[in-house]
């Protein structure tokens, strides 16, 4: 008896498992949710922007199931969906549309161009491959993957639902390692130059004694502006790590102020920060804009950050 699972099946069992390895931590309003499996099937529900998440990983796991079983015949991503979520029908027309907006925007932060249900399906099909030739290594680095890029893509759904950013370019990624170093610089600039530019106290004309500056430029501008001489890449991409890297600075002061139970204590938890700096490199950012849509930042973060704890340690 051959018992392959159907592509509705193999589809809906791994939606379903990846979904529910982000309870608590995808971000529902602004702390996390401890049902992101449901959370994400309600927005589909809706017809809203992160529902067509769904639509992204069942492309991807179509495609993925017929490079496993070497399936010649096409298969249909939208009898798939509706097969495994029939309760998404008069909504389904609108997610798919949703899901190309989604998939090109996420697209255009990344330095290849290469759209994320793509990338999905390759990290599909190296678990599967890696659990079906005992490749451990190789499974798990496509677990983490997968689990990283509905995060990511996730996050950038909040973005776009919630601010002007459709109508300016995203900013590019940047490596996290590599980010994580040069902001570390950054925030070291900014201190020394907070202690070379003192007050200096000088007589006015008047007879009072003032105090002036002896830089006119702020501390954090002029950090900025010298670090991005040290980083690679197109004008771009240097203007887009400097801005993130601006972005982080005020995200730090909103979510202390603001959201101080989104991230838990980073202040004061190295881990937790590091996950904060990490998140910045990647968190879907528009141009021009403000800074970081929090909500998104902190569910980036907290996946971050669950990476760097040791294995067994579950995040709190």
């Amino acid at each position: 008896m051959d018992d392959t699972p159907s592509p509705a099946e193999f589809s809906g069992q791994l939606i379903s498992q990846l979904l529910a390895d982000l309870d608590g931590v995808l971000s529902d309003g602004e702390m996390p949710s401890a049902d992101a499996r449901g959370l994400i099937v309600k927005a589909a529900r809706d017809g809203g922007l992160r529902g067509a998440i769904l639509v992204l990983l069942t492309r991807a796991a179509c495609n993925a199931y017929r490079r496993l079983l070497d399936e010649p015949s096409p298969i249909e991503a939208i009898d798939v969906l509706i097969t495994v979520y029939p309760e998404l029908i008069e909504t389904t027309a609108a997610l798919f549309r949703h899901a190309d907006r989604l998939s090109t925007y996420v697209a255009e932060a990344e330095h290849d161009g290469e759209r994320p249900e793509i990338r999905l399906a390759d990290s599909i099909h190296e678990l599967y491959a890696g659990l079906g030739n005992g490749d451990e290594t190789a499974s798990a680095r496509g677990l983490v993957t997968l689990r990283a890029l509905i995060n990511h893509i996730d996050a950038a759904a909040q973005l776009l639902s919630t601010t002007d950013a459709a109508s300016r370019p995203p900013a590019c990624v940047i490596r996290p390692d590599k980010f994580h170093d040069h902001f570390l610089r950054m925030v070291e600039d900014v201190s020394k130059r907070q202690a070379d530019d003192m007050p200096v106290a000088a007589l006015s004309r008047d007879g009072r004694l003032t105090a002036i500056i002896t830089d006119d430029r702020h501390p954090i501008d002029a950090a900025a502006t010298s670090i991005r001489h040290e980083l690679s890449g197109d004008d771009r991409q240097r203007d887009d790590a400097v801005t993130r890297m601006l972005a982080l600075v005020d995200a730090i002061d909103r979510l202390r102020r603001e959201n101080a139970h989104a991230l838990g204590d980073f202040a004061d938890d190295a881990m937790r920060y590091a996950g904060l700096i990490t998140a910045a490199a990647t968190t879907p950012l528009a141009s021009g804009t403000a800074g970081f849509h929090l909500p998104a930042l902190a569910q980036v973060a907290r996946y971050n950050h669950s990476l760097l704890l040791p294995r067994g340690h579950a995040p709190h």
